[in-house]
Formats: C-alpha cells, sequence, structure tokens
C-alpha cells in the first residue's frame, strides 16, 4: 500500500517549528482561473469567475461536490453570489471598467430574471429584501464633488431601484420595490464587505480604507463605527468574515506600517486580536513569492479561521492563540469555503482549477485569546449600548 502523500505545516506561533500534513487533490481541473465566490448548497458548489481584464464576461459554474462535474454554467455574471429567497444574487457585466450591476438568477436554469444598478457586497434579508452597494461614483479624487454614479444608463432606465445622491449601502424591497438607504459612504471610500448577524438584526460592513460599521437594521442606527485609516499604507481591506456565532468579526489585507489582521468584538468594534500575519508567514518562507496580503478569510463551524494569501498559503489562526500555515495553492487565493461540516477546505483563486484539503486541526472548544488593542478606544466610536 502507497503512503499517503504529504506536505508541510509551519506552526507560526507561539513556537516555531515544521510537521507534516495530508497534501490536497487538485479539482475541477480547467477551469477560469480567477475564481471569485463560492456558494456550497446540499451537494452541488457554485464558483464564480472573473479573468483579469474588466471586460471579461465572467461566469457562474455549478459543480457536484462530490466530484466536481459541471451540472451546468452561465456567461454574464460573476463576482459575489448570495442565496436570495429562490433566487441567487450576483453581479453582471463591468461598466467603464468598474462593478456596478447585480443580476437576480433562476438557480435551475442559471437565466437572468432582473437587473439592477447596484453592486455587491450582498446581504439577504429575508425573501424580498437584500443589502448592496450602490455603482461607484464618477470623477477622481481631485474633483471638488463626485459625479454621477458609474453605471450602465440602460440598467439605471430600466430598473424601480432609486439610487442615494451620496451612495452607501442600501436595501433593495423586491416586493415593494422600494429601495432605502442603510448607511451613506464617504468620499471614494465605498463599502466592499458586509455580513448580517445571526439574529438579521445588525449589519456590519468594512471598505477599502479600513472603516467599519455596525449597523441596526429596524431603525438604521449605528451601533459603533472605527473610521477610515488615513491611507492604504496603514492598512487596506481585503476580507471579512463573521464568526458563526456572530461574537467576532475577522478583518484580513495589507499594511506596509502595522497590523494587517484584526479581530473585533461585535458587540462594541474593540479590537480583541491583532496580528502581522505577512511578516510570521515570510519567516517561515513556504511559497516561491513573498506574502504581501490576505485576500480570503472562512471560519471554521468550530470557530477558528482559515486566511489565504496572494502567495498560496494558508493561514490557520487558532481560538487558542495558535497560528499555523501551508502552502494552499501554487498562485493566489481569493475564495475559501469550508464544506462537509468542516471536514474540508476548499481552495480557489488563480490557478485554473480548485483544491480540496482535509482539515486536520480542532479547536476543542478553547476560547478566543484576547487582547485589547491599546488605541481601541481611540479607534472605535460607540453611539450606543443597545
Amino acid at each position: 500500500m502507497a503512503a499517503a502523500k504529504t506536505t508541510v505545516r509551519a506552526i507560526l506561533h507561539p513556537k516555531p517549528k515544521t510537521e507534516a500534513r495530508s497534501s490536497g487533490a487538485i479539482v475541477a481541473k480547467g477551469s477560469k482561473p480567477l475564481a471569485k465566490a463560492v456558494l456550497v448548497l446540499g451537494n452541488e458548489i457554485v464558483v464564480t469567475h472573473h479573468g483579469p481584464l474588466a471586460r471579461d464576461p465572467g461566469n457562474v459554474v455549478v459543480r457536484r461536490l462530490d466530484d466536481f462535474t459541471v451540472v451546468r454554467q452561465t456567461k454574464g455574471s460573476s463576482g459575489a453570489i448570495v442565496p436570495f429567497g429562490d433566487t441567487w444574487l450576483t453581479e453582471g457585466l463591468h461598466w467603464n471598467l468598474e462593478r456596478a450591476s447585480t443580476h437576480i438568477l433562476d438557480p435551475r436554469t442559471l437565466k437572468v430574471l432582473a437587473r439592477h444598478p447596484v453592486r455587491g457586497p450582498f446581504v439577504a434579508v429575508d425573501g424580498h429584501r437584500f443589502i448592496a452597494a450602490t455603482p461607484p461614483r464618477g470623477g477622481s479624487v481631485l474633483d471638488p464633488e463626485p459625479k454621477g454614479f458609474n453605471a450602465d444608463p440602460k440598467i439605471l432606465g430600466a430598473s424601480w431601484v432609486e439610487l442615494p445622491s451620496g451612495g452607501g449601502l442600501v436595501e433593495l424591497d423586491v416586493k415593494k420595490e422600494k429601495t432605502s438607504l442603510v448607511i451613506a459612504s464617504e468620499r471614494y471610500d465605498d463599502f466592499r464587505f458586509a455580513a448580517l448577524s445571526p439574529d438579521r438584526k445588525v449589519v456590519y460592513a468594512a471598505t477599502g480604507f479600513a472603516r467599519v460599521v455596525a449597523v441596526r437594521l429596524a431603525d438604521r442606527k449605528v451601533l459603533w463605527e472605527r473610521p477610515a485609516v488615513a491611507t492604504v499604507m496603514e492598512l487596506a481591506l481585503n476580507a471579512l468574515a463573521l464568526s458563526p456565532d456572530g461574537k467576532w468579526l475577522a478583518l484580513a489585507g495589507s499594511s506596509s506600517s502595522g497590523f494587517d489582521h484584526l479581530m473585533l468584538d461585535t458587540r462594541t468594534g474593540a479590537v480583541k486580536v491583532q496580528v502581522r500575519l505577512r511578516d510570521m508567514i515570510n519567516r517561515a518562507r513556504l511559497a516561491r513569492t513573498p506574502t504581501s496580503r490576505i485576500d480570503s478569510l472562512a471560519f471554521h463551524p468550530d470557530g477558528w479561521l482559515a486566511a489565504g494569501t496572494n502567495s498560496g498559503v494558508v493561514v490557520e489562526l487558532l481560538p487558542s492563540g495558535g497560528v499555523s500555515a501551508f502552502l494552499g495553492a501554487s498562485r493566489g487565493i481569493d475564495v475559501l469555503a469550508f464544506v462537509d461540516g468542516g471536514a474540508r477546505l476548499i481552495v480557489g483563486g488563480a490557478e485554473p482549477n480548485l483544491r480540496v484539503w482535509s482539515v486536520e486541526r480542532v479547536t476543542g472548544g478553547v476560547k478566543i485569546a484576547t487582547k485589547d488593542e491599546p488605541s481601541a478606544k481611540k479607534r472605535t466610536r460607540v453611539f450606543t449600548k443597545a
């Protein structure tokens, strides 16, 4: 009997060392590169792809989870994909090099049922309401005032959606054909990430400049807010994830001067964990190219966090404070998804395939090790204790 193939896992913290772990398997060969999102529903896995050029139409591919055989696929949709009632939300074709539209898809046929002039991130509130971001504003940071929305005029004219003048996160009620502002964006710092609390009462949203807010949906009250950083050199956000119990909000990206991974307490917005992952990963020398940023995050059902990097490294952050990593792909990782109750990890990104890794670490129910950020009170504005 042949010995199982293994690869190296590097323990990054608390005591650096290396150990063996089982190797992953390459699946879905021949896929378009640049996987952008993954959705697992029953025995099917839905993957969206978008090429490196804005004019790429993108595509949505539905595969069987047991053998990754293609079941159905379509072109013209890409980006985030979220279940919404008996439909799916995803993004449409780019407009003037920008993400600027939403497609509502029929999951059975992948036909576009409706188009609206909003874009991801998407949060499904219930079967007829969802939250999305307004299209980008025209002009540049040098203009005294932002110009109109950079969106396809045909979609703007055909949709019932009424965009707020300033832009931000909006709630669309497809039953009542009503649009309402959830929270306004700041000048050229659009919301890129969003997640809904398990009780569906609070939406957490973040921008590329690391502005993070918690908004109560019932009355649109801002519960707390962390202001944007001065420059992307301090922190540029690339990923956000909410823990299964709703207690922790994970943020990650790139930073040349500070921490590139933060864990926030969702009740207050205070930073409880902050790590310089890039430095830890590069010291282990797992990849051929240096890691410069974290591009994806996913919580395991047991509460620990996986992070994917631009160098193909997968990082495992345990609630006990331990940090380990392994080379999960040969190129950048944009999507991570746990399947089979957390027994396997799906990895996708710049490779023309997906990879499947067995999950070998468990948390044992240990609580997250917390350490307050010294400047947390200065960086977080708490508007209410409710």
